[in-house]
C-alpha cells in the first residue's frame, strides 16, 4: 500500500477517536482547571509552533536535492492556508462563529492546518507518521481548552492557580470538521498535483497562443 493512502486511512481511524474525545471530555465540564488550561494553552501554542518549523526544516534538508518535493510541499501548504482562510470568513454567521462569539471559528485553522503539516511530514517520514499523528492529535485536542497566550512558564506556581473568565477557541465540531477536512484536502492536493499543475499549465499556454 502506498505510503499517502496508509496515511490517510491512519489518520481516519484518529480522527473517529478525536471527535469522540473532544465532544465527550471537553473543557466546558472542567474549564477552571489551571493544569488542563495551560497545557493546552502550551501544545496550542509553544508545540505547533515548534512543530511548523521542524517540519520546514526537516522536509527542507530531506529534498536538498529534490527541489521539486520540496516545492511540491510549500504550494500545497500555501493553498492550504488560503483555503481554510478563506473558509473562516465564508462561514462567519453565528451557526459557526467562535464561542466568544466572534467570526473565524469554523473550521480551526490549527486543527486544519496541522493534521495537513502531518500527512506532508509523514510522507517524507514515513518512520514518523505515529508521532506526527499523535502531535496532530494534541493540537487539535488542545483547541477546545485553550483559549488565549500562555502568560506564564508551564511549570511556574501559576501554574496550579484557578483559571476565570477564559473562553475556548472552538467548540468541538470545528475542531473535529478542521481536522478531517486538512487530512483530506492534503490528500487530494498531494496526489492529484500533477494533474492540477498540468490543468494550469496548458490554460497559460493557450491563453499565450
Amino acid at each position: 500500500m502506498k505510503i499517502e493512502n496508509r496515511i490517510l486511512i491512519f489518520g481516519i481511524c484518529l480522527w473517529i477517536p478525536l471527535s469522540f474525545i473532544v465532544n465527550i471530555n471537553t473543557g466546558y465540564f472542567n474549564f477552571n482547571s489551571a493544569r488542563c488550561y495551560q497545557w493546552a494553552t502550551f501544545i496550542s501554542d509553544w508545540l505547533y509552533n515548534i512543530y511548523i518549523v521542524i517540519f520546514v526544516l526537516m522536509t527542507a534538508i530531506a529534498n536538498k536535492n529534490k527541489k521539486g518535493e520540496f516545492a511540491k510541499c510549500f504550494f500545497i501548504m500555501l493553498i492550504i492556508a488560503i483555503i481554510v482562510n478563506s473558509c473562516k470568513y465564508i462561514f462567519f454567521s453565528d451557526g459557526f462563529s467562535r464561542p466568544s462569539g466572534n467570526i473565524g471559528g469554523f473550521p480551526s485553522g490549527h486543527s486544519f492546518t496541522v493534521f495537513a503539516i502531518a500527512f506532508l511530514f509523514s510522507v517524507n517520514f514515513p518512520k514518523l507518521l505515529i508521532f506526527n499523528m499523535l502531535t496532530a492529535f494534541l493540537v487539535a485536542w488542545s483547541r477546545i481548552y485553550a483559549g488565549g497566550k500562555i502568560h506564564s512558564f508551564i511549570f511556574s506556581k501559576e501554574f496550579y492557580e484557578p483559571i476565570q473568565d477564559k473562553i475556548p477557541a472552538h467548540y468541538p465540531y470545528q475542531v473535529v470538521w478542521g481536522s478531517i477536512l486538512g487530512l483530506l484536502l492534503t490528500y487530494i492536493l498531494y496526489i492529484y498535483w500533477k494533474d492540477i499543475f498540468n490543468f494550469f499549465r496548458h490554460k497559460k499556454n493557450q491563453q499565450t497562443k
